[in-house]
């Protein structure tokens, strides 16, 4: 056991208050000792989006830690006296092979997000299967169709979650069904198509 407090150190969180935010760089993780820590994308906009809620002794920040990468979401304690231990890359891998059956716990919670996340895809596809089959035989959208449509928008699936190939021009057929009076612009190498802190128009 200190060994173990020698490897972490243990930092109190108020409700509310920050541990990190999304891009900054990551220099360690967190596991959850008392408390509780909310994992927000896009957090203080208007684009807010709540993954998670994680409770004592749960792990984050490591994927950051391990690929050396900056945040990807941002972590709020979600109640007064949130107790962390913090584990820094410098003692990751020693932490580890002390605790051998924490970093078991890890790998059990990235695979159980890794199947959300093909969950997540399989539907992403069935949708737009569905959605291509209406515009192509001109059949009217069924209700359940427009709501799955409604929350894949709401979700802000990025191209590159197709990661190109069918699924992609499919993506880009819906597109072209749902604006045909669309802009088609072309642009040189290396030439801004917008920047960071523009308003969205197009």
């Amino acid at each position: 056991k200190g060994l173990e407090q020698k490897m972490s150190q243990s930092k109190t969180f108020k409700k509310n208050e920050v541990i990190f935010k999304e891009g900054d760089y990551a220099q360690c993780m967190y596991e959850i000792q008392s408390g509780s820590v909310n994992i927000y994308v896009d957090f203080g906009t208007e684009n807010e989006k709540l993954l998670t809620t994680l409770e004592a002794g749960r792990f984050f920040g490591e994927i950051g830690v391990a690929e050396a990468r900056p945040r990807t979401a941002t972590a709020i304690a979600a109640e007064d006296n949130t107790n962390l231990s913090e584990i820094t890359s410098d003692n990751f891998s020693a932490y580890f092979q002390n605790e051998p059956q924490k970093l078991l716990a890890i790998m059990k919670h990235m695979s159980e997000r890794l199947r959300e996340l093909t969950q997540e895809y399989l539907e992403a596809r069935e949708t737009i299967a569905e959605a291509i089959d209406a515009a192509k035989t001109g059949k009217k959208q069924s209700g359940i169709l427009k709501e799955k449509l409604a929350k894949l928008v709401q979700n802000l699936m990025n191209p590159a979650f197709l990661k190109g190939g069918k699924d992609y021009e499919e993506a880009a057929f819906l597109n072209a069904q749902a604006n045909p009076k669309r802009v088609i612009k072309a642009f040189k190498k290396n030439e801004i198509i917008f920047r960071e802190g523009d308003a969205a128009n197009c």
